[in-house]
Formats: C-alpha cells, structure tokens, sequence
C-alpha cells in the first residue's frame, strides 16, 4: 500500500461509517487460518477465521458484522407488541428505495425486535445452528429458485436428496432397513420441520391402519366406506406424556382423538413399554383403536429417552396377541416385533421423534440407541437444531415408502411427464403434503462434506460437555440448587431448594423470570407432574466454558439474592421527622398485644432505592438498579440515556402559625420523573476543555497549563479523539466487555463523537499530506489514529502502519526524516516499534513489508531515542528480535534442501542473545528502577529465546539452547522460568501492560502446559483486560489463545495464523 492508496481507503471507510449506521464497524476481519483443523472448521458462523476480508481493509460486510456483533447484543428482542407498525409506513412505496436506506432500516427497525438464536446467551427451547457452509448453500438454493416437485423439474435436486439422506442415515448407524436400496425398500426425504413429518407420516399410519382393517370388504363399496368412517371415530393417536405437542396437533389436523403414555420420575421419565401395556389395554377396553404412536429420543422437556426395546417387545406380545384371537393380515413386510412375524391387521405404527437428539447419534457413543428402531415404521431427527445446518430442514425415513405413496400420491395430468409414469425416478412430492418443495439437501450436503463426520461429532461433543460442565458447576452448590434431570444431550434442568413442593416450585419460577429478565441469558422452563424446573440447553454454538460459567455465575448471584443470602439493596430507613414539636409517645409492645417483630413481618416490603445511588429513571419508578455506569441495565435495553446522579431537593419550607417553625425532612422526598435537561450554551473549545479535564488526572500526559485553547484545531481534534478512546476503553474494562462498538448502549454517543473525531483527522491529514505539511505533523496525526485504532478490537490498526511505513518511503527514508524540522523522533519511534513487534505475532506471508528495509544500524538509532514504554526491552535484544522476523521469512523463501544453510545465521543470534548480561544492562535513555532493570532484561532475553523456538524450524530454533542445543526438558525449565518471573514482575513492577508480548509468548509455550498453567497465564491476561485505558490487544490474545489451545497445535503461526497485536 502506498501512501496514496492508504489516503483513498481510510476516507472512504470513514466516510461510509459516519454516513451509514448499517455499518457500525470499519475493520476487516483476519483471514482464514491456513492451518484448519476439525475443530476450526466447527466454529460459530461468527468466527472471523470463516470470513474473506474485504478488498478495503476498513469495510467489512454488513452480515458478517451482525455476527460478529451477537455476543454484545441483549440475547432477548426488547420491544413491545406492535412496536414495527408504529415505525412502517401504511402502504409499500410507489418507488423503489435505495438498498443503502433498507440495510439503515435493518438496523434501525428490524434489528431491535431481534431474537438472537446465534447468542452464546441463548440456552432455551433447542437451539438452530448454522455455519457459513449452511449459509452458502442457501444462497445457492435461493439462485437455483425453483419448485422441484418432479424428478424432471430438476433431476439434481432429487437425486442429490437421495444421495445425502443414505449418507446422513449411515452416518447416523440406522437400520438398513431405512436405506433407499434397504430391504423394505424405505428411503428418506426433506421435510421442513419435526411437526410437518410427524403429521405426514400420521396421516400415512391413519390410512394404512383403515386399509388394513377393511381390507376384507369390497373395494368402492358403501360397506367400507361405512366402515372406514366407524373405524375413524374410534381412532386413538398416542404419545407419551412427554412427546412434543406437535403429536397432538396433527391428530386435532387430521381428525382423531389423542392420548398420552404417563411417564414417572423413577424412569427418568422416559415412556416404558409396561406403561404403553397398559394404556393399550385402557384404550381397547373402552372399544377405542390405538393405530399411531410417537416415540420420543430426547424430550422436550428433559431430553428422556423411551424404552425403545421394551416399546418394541408390547408391540410385538400385543400383535401376537390379537392374532391369536382370530384377526390375521400382512403389514407390507413392516412388523413392531420381529421382521418376519406375521402381524394382526390394524397394528400401531411407531415414529421416533429424534428432531434435536438425534444429531448425537454421528457419535458413535450413542449409537447403541439405534437397533431397535428396525421394529419401529419411521424416524425424523432435525439438521437444523444441532448439525450446523440452517432452518428449516427435518429429515425422515420410513421403512416403507410404499406407505406414503399410496397415502400422499395425487396424479393430475398437468404433473404426468414419461419419466415418473415410468416408476424409474422418485418423486418427492408423494413423499409430504405440500406440492412444492424447497432444495434442502444442497446444504446439507456442503455441511457434511465441510465439516466431514469428525468434525461434526466434535461439534457435537462440545456441546454435550458444555452442559456436563454446567451440571458439575451446579452440584457444588447443593445449598441452593437440586438438579431435576440430569445432564444429558446438551440439556441440563435444575430447580431451586425449598422447604416444601410448593415452595420450590415458587422460588424456581421466581428464578426463572429474573435471569431471563437480566438480558444477559434466555432459557426456558418446564412442568413435568406438577414440578417447575429450568431448562438450560447448551448446544448453540457459540457457547464455550467461560459463557458456562458466567451463565452459573448469574444464577448462583439471583439465587442467593432470591433466598436472602446475599441482599443486594438496602430499604430506606423508616426515620421520623425531625422538628422541634412534641411527638406522641410510641405504644409499645405490650400496649398493643402484638410483638414488634410480628409487626414487622406482617408488614408489606416494598422495595426501595438506596438514597445516594441508582440512576435517575430506575429510582423515579421505584424499581431496582444494577447501577452499572455510564448506564444501567434497565436504560440499557430501553436505549435510553442514563443519568447519574440524581439531584435531590431541598426541604421545603412549611409555613405554619403558633410556632409550628421549619419542618426539616430526614428522610429525602419521592424523586420525581426528571424533567428533559436543555443542552446549556458551549463555549468555545467546550469539547477540548472538557478532554483536558477528563484525560489529564487519567493519564498524567498533560498539566492544565499544558494545552492551550488556541492551539491548531488538528491539535485539539486528535486530544478529543484520545480522550474519547480512553473513556470507552476505561468503561469497557470495568464491565470486562471487548472495546467494539454496541458492546455498552451507554457509550452509542462516545462511538458516534470518535469517528467523527477521527473522520475529521482523515480529512485533515489528507489535507497536510497533499499541501506538504511538516512530517512530524504528519506522523503525530498517524500515530494519533493508530492509537485510537489498536484500542478498538478487529480495527483496521494495520492500515494506518502502513501509511506511517508509506509516508516515510515517500519524504525519503528514514534518515530523511529523522533530518526534518521539528524531528519527528516520537511518532517515528511509536509507528515503527509497533509495526516490527506486530510482524511477530503476523504470519510470514502476511508481514508489514515496509518495515523489513531499514537496518539494524537505523533501527537502533530509532529505539535510543528513548524508553519507549511500551515494550521495556534492552535495544540490543529488540535488534535481534527483528533478525528473527526477517529469519523467519528467509525460511519461507529458502527451498526445504536449503534451510540448513541459514543455521550460521541462526546461531549467531542465539549467541549474542546468550550473551547479553540483564545485570549489566544500560542504554543512552534513562531506564527503569535499578530494583526491577534486571529482572526486566531477564525476562526479554528469556522471552525472545522462547519465541525462536515457537516461531522458527526445529532446526534452527534448537540451536537456541544452552551449546546449541534445546532438549525437551530444557524447553520445559525455559517456559517455567519465564512464567515464574513474568508473576514475579506482575507483583514487583507497575507497568504491566508493556509486558504483554511476553504474555503472548508464554501462551503459546504452554500450549501443552496442563490446566493450572494456563489459568495462570490466563490470570495475566485478565488483569491487563482490566486494566484501564488498554489496547485491544489483551483482548485479543484471550480469545486467541483459548481458541489455539483447543486445537491442539503447537507452531507460533499456529496461535497467530493472521496480522495480530497483543499491545495493552
């Protein structure tokens, strides 16, 4: 990128981020990791690794943003019924709208009434997954837009259906019975959803069950039609007390009566075939006919498992028996019990509804759940719940396609072609209800063939451990909760301790709508024989453990406030009147025959706001305050502004005659509802005064006296820019929140004052580069924006390095430059120390070129200039870290036969780096406290060791051990010794967040460390996310690293697989 390129892009991102709201970010994302495992490929569709950047690195596409942007939303649509018409217009417009004005009204308008299934917060119902494989297919299919009910209409739609529905029934151990070219000549198809395939397979049992037991009548007679109609009031639909609701809608759709198996707590609620017996025995006593029933893997209540064996061997005692009775027929080769039994006419059909658990059968753990269902007619398990696949897409199979044929097939002459009279092709459309059918089969095939098998049983098992880790979390605390049903399927349910029953079922559903009124969770409850529990469903797939344990965090905090444990208010005190009259005496407890403590509990609480503290709005209405600052919860989600503190009233003055005097109140009056506050007259430079006050005491940068008002506006603009960055950056490490915007509602005008801020630096920085403008002018406006970028997370921080590197290149090099009056010494320092210590953590193809010319010779000159407090390192030990950057890309480029002869140069790094003495370090600068010099030198020259080692070829990285050589075990006392003294330095030395390299390296060391070690290291990184006024950097480095370590690899460029910076 030259220097006039990076002009063009930086205004025309900021241009586009202040003129569109549809565009609240302008960075691009990294790009893919080229080291992609199983366990990369089974990212949320929001990982960045998933994403192409775009061709300007400001801008990034408006849906990758929306996921990118999930975490920070409030998981729950906050909007009141009817709230969309009230911003629509009454009628379509006559003239088309620009699609800019549309993508600004999805933010606007459709955005906020939103439920974010894709939240790492969204643990209710069962969750639909997706993954970009998924999304892509669905673009495909949209392009593709056609109805596809013949073969004919598009040959590859059915085919491809048939193919991926053999592969999925493979891969999830059924039958063979449930193949296309099965024995019972069966097969699979597409339906939307678990309700449409149970209706259509129950109206496929309703009429082979009529055919069967008519089957001795005369075809087209009044007598069976007459009986058909007697057998059809008499037709029970069954499921068990636990089946999906969906088993008695579509009895209510098709017209018969419905009835359910009890299920117990003693069987884990699961239907058991004994229950089945004697409901079967209930039903026909009362001269009803069973013909239908579901059976459920995986409950939507508590994911029960039915006794499929059991169900199986009722079925086959009862069929035998009513054949022993006297009522014999044939059942199109499909029996309950054995496969060559012959059966009683009017047996009952049985479908397994499988929609969420079924994914769990691609593991082969649970595929022992499976051989029973050869007894059973159908099954259905839904893609788009759990298998990374988008909704809508339900799959089922029948043992015998005949059955759905002959219940669903209509031929009018208009759907007749040659190639479907001819029986040689499938025909979906006498497969379901509707005519018309969607290509479902395309994603699923992009999601199987991208994800492969392994790759979605890892999906898979991490969602089922994240439940199980959930479940541990909640058994420590047995003074506060009971786990109703325990974790299994990703889904986990709980209830709160009681007294008795009734009290636990109170202080439950009391728990129940205070987490889901906190916005930062969703969940769901059940009742299953009268007892309420919380249902927490873990199998989004965003959720990792550290969402596991905030969610356990909230709901220990709400239950021990729910249970008194911990108060989190303080009522107001019931103080008197203070004034100079008599006050009557008080009764006391004898006088009035009831104790005072019986008083004080028959009287009515109410809830109170503290006196001092809450934010205006919440204590107006009387309702209780998180009082998280620069807004509350409450404003939050009502995205209003919070305003603290409130003003109280003085005491008002009561006339009064006969020496009634002043009435002085103790306690404060009522507040009232604040009136709206006038924006007050700003005088001029209001905003740069206002900077001054906030980021001077902050900072300590600046003296008051310092700053002049009438500096030059460029001046002003880029102080008001670093104050705002410091305010958001400072905000959002208190709330421990990622620094992107949407991340706090309260900072929405912060973000809104920094980019105009800083589209106001890119205009005038264009304007002082195109007339000429002093480079040190130049530069400290680069570095201006530089720093406001690197604070905000995924910016585009690197684009700005490069226009420092561009810059430089064009006034003539850095010699040049470094000549040019005022010296520029500062900013160049800042632009280039940070481009060669972010070339460390970029991979080798993607390095900032411009920063690899200069020579050791001018890059000690620049980092003598002076302590550069953001990286403490000996200039001697910063010059070799370059030389193992350039090393690294001499690899890349040096044929693999070649490597060895890079090994001299090798080996003069390692030495000199042996070599240097952290008790003798000195520089021309003045250097830290003489208490920490050395251990700071130590921990460098250790740290620039370690990442030789990580970053470069065995080969070469061995020679960076004691005589050249680095065994295992020394590699292990290194990583140990750097993280003993990096704790020793977080203890001893005040500026930690210039260590954060070192962090980096460590966390990449320890890539397989044991558990204790990276939570060590992992302390580290959270205390630089508190700390204030950071970079992004620390961020950053906490999800790269969780990510890096659950993947199980080990290189440098393995953690850092795309242009990263760890800078606090």
């Amino acid at each position: 990128m030259d220097i006039n390129e990076y002009r063009t892009q930086a205004k025309k991102a900021v241009d586009e981020t202040i003129n569109n709201p549809a565009l609240p970010l302008r960075s691009a994302p990294p790009p893919p990791s080229p080291h992609t495992t199983t366990c990369d490929k089974a990212r949320p569709p929001n990982s960045a690794a998933k994403r192409k950047p775009a061709n300007n690195p400001f801008l990034r596409p408006s849906v990758a943003d929306y996921y990118e942007s999930i975490p920070s939303r409030p998981v729950l649509a906050d909007v009141q019924p009817g709230y969309l018409r009230r911003l629509l217009p009454d009628s379509a417009p006559l003239e088309g709208e620009p699609m800019e004005a549309i993508a600004a009204d999805i933010q606007s308008k459709i955005m906020p009434g939103i439920t974010h299934w894709a939240h790492p917060g969204f643990m209710a119902f069962f969750a639909c997954t997706a993954s970009h494989p998924a999304n892509i297919a669905e673009m495909w299919s949209n392009a593709f837009n056609g109805a596809h009910f013949n073969w004919i209409c598009s040959p590859a739609v059915t085919e491809l259906e048939t193919v991926v529905m053999d592969w999925l029934a493979k891969a999830l151990a059924l039958p063979e019975c449930y193949l296309s070219g099965g024995p019972t000549h069966g097969g699979g198809v597409l339906h939307g959803s678990a309700s449409e395939a149970i209706l259509t397979v129950m109206v496929a049992a309703r009429d082979r069950y009529l055919a069967q037991v008519t089957a001795h009548l005369p075809e087209g007679g009044e007598d069976k039609e007459e009986a058909m109609w007697r057998h059809r009031s008499r037709m029970v639909a069954l499921g068990s007390a636990g089946a999906h609701s969906s088993t008695k809608k579509a009895a209510q759709v098709i017209g018969v009566r419905f009835d359910t198996v009890p299920v117990d707590e003693a069987s884990g609620f699961a239907m058991t075939g004994e229950a089945l017996r004697e409901k079967l025995a209930q039903l026909r006593a009362r001269g009803l006919e069973p013909f239908y029933l579901t059976a459920t893997m995986g409950t939507t209540d508590v994911c029960a498992v039915d006794d499929f064996a059991g169900i199986a061997a009722t079925l086959a005692a009862d069929n035998k028996a009513r054949a022993v009775n006297g009522t014999h027929g044939t059942t199109n080769g499909t029996t309950n019990g054995d496969a060559a039994a012959v059966a009683a006419p009017g047996e009952v059909w049985v479908h397994v509804d499988a929609a969420f658990a079924g994914s769990a059968l691609v593991c082969e753990e649970h595929q022992h759940l499976t051989p029973p269902l050869a007894h059973f007619h159908s099954f259905n398990f839904n893609p788009h719940k759990w298998l990374l696949t988008t909704f809508d897409c339900s799959a089922v199979w029948v043992r015998s396609r005949a059955d759905l044929i002959t219940s669903l097939s209509i031929k009018p002459h208009y759907l007749r072609n040659e190639f479907s009279d001819s029986d040689l092709v499938t025909d979906y459309r006498d497969w379901q209800i509707p005519l018309g059918r969607r290509f479902r089969s395309l994603k699923l095939w992009f999601v199987l063939r991208s994800y492969g098998l392994a790759g979605l049983r890892e999906h898979v098992r991490r969602g089922m451990a994240m439940c199980e880790s959930l479940d541990a979390k909640l058994r420590t605390r047995p003074d506060l909760f009971s786990i109703f049903t325990k974790a299994r399927f990703a889904l986990v349910s709980f209830r709160v301790v009681g007294a008795d029953e009734d009290e636990v079922n109170k202080r439950t559903e009391r728990l129940y709508e205070t987490l889901n009124a906190s916005g930062q969770v969703y969940l769901t409850s059940t009742v299953v024989n009268g007892k309420f529990a919380i249902r927490v469903s873990t199998s989004t797939n965003a959720v990792r453990e550290e969402h596991v344990q905030s969610t356990f965090d909230l709901i220990v905090k709400e239950t021990e406030a729910l249970l008194a444990k911990a108060p989190q208010f303080q009522p107001y005190q019931q103080e008197e009147m203070a004034d100079d009259r008599p006050k009557p005496d008080k009764p006391s407890a004898s006088s009035s025959g009831e104790p005072e403590a019986d008083k004080a509990a028959s009287r009515k609480r109410r809830w109170a706001p503290k006196v001092r503290t809450g934010c205006a709005a919440c204590r107006a209405q009387h309702r209780k305050c998180d009082e998280k600052k620069p807004t509350c919860g409450h404003c939050a989600r009502a995205r209003r502004e919070c305003q603290y503190p409130l003003q109280r009233q003085p005491p008002p003055s009561l006339g009064g005659g006969g020496g009634g005097g002043v009435l002085a109140l103790k306690k404060p009056l009522r507040p009232l509802i604040p009136a709206p506050k006038l924006r007050p007259i700003e005088p001029p430079n209001w905003d740069f005064t206002e900077a001054g006050r906030y980021y001077t005491p902050k900072k300590a940068l600046l003296a008051p006296e310092q700053y002049d008002l009438s500096s030059a506006a460029t001046q002003e603009n880029n102080f008001i820019m670093v104050a705002l960055v410091h305010r958001i950056t400072t905000v959002c490490a208190h709330h421990r929140r990622p620094v992107r915007p949407g991340q706090l509602t309260g900072l929405d005008h912060l973000w809104k004052g920094l980019y105009l801020r800083m589209a106001s630096a890119v205009g005038k920085l264009n304007e002082d580069i195109q007339n000429g403008a002093a480079p040190r002018r130049v530069l400290g406006a680069l570095c201006s924006l530089l720093g406001a970028e690197m604070a905000v997370r995924d910016s585009p921080w690197r684009a700005h390095l490069q226009g420092c590197a561009a810059f430089i290149e064009s006034y003539g090099g850095l010699e040049a430059i470094l000549k040019a009056e005022p010296t520029p010494e500062r900013p160049v320092q800042f632009g280039i120390v940070l481009g060669i210590l972010s070339n460390t953590t970029s991979p080798v193809h993607d390095q900032l070129l411009g920063f690899h010319k200069y020579d050791d010779e001018q890059l000690l000159k620049v980092y003598e200039i002076r302590f550069f407090n953001l990286l403490p390192c000996p200039s001697a030990l910063f010059i070799e870290l370059q030389r193992i950057t350039r090393l690294r890309v001499a690899v890349v480029t040096t044929p693999p036969a070649e490597i060895r002869c890079l090994v001299p140069v090798a080996m003069n790094i390692a030495k000199r780096v042996a070599d240097f003495s952290p008790d003798g370090w000195t520089e021309k600068y003045d250097l830290p406290a003489e208490s920490v010099r050395p251990l700071l030198a130590r921990l460098f020259q250790d740290a620039i060791i370690m990442h030789a080692v990580l970053a470069l070829p065995p080969v070469l990285g061995s020679l960076f051990g004691p005589g050249h050589k680095l065994s295992k075990t020394q590699r292990f006392e290194l990583r140990e010794r750097l993280l003993k003294n990096m704790e020793e330095a977080h203890k001893t030395y005040p500026r930690l967040d210039s260590l954060s390299w070192i962090v980096a390296v460590l966390g990449v060391a320890f890539h397989d460390g044991t558990a204790s070690d990276k939570q060590r290291i992992l302390v580290m990184v959270d205390a630089l996310m508190g700390m204030p006024g950071v970079y992004s950097g620390p961020s950053t480095l906490h999800d790269r690293l969780q990510t890096f370590w659950s993947s199980g690899k080990s290189a440098w460029d393995d953690c850092f697989y795309s242009p990263t910076h760890v800078i606090a």
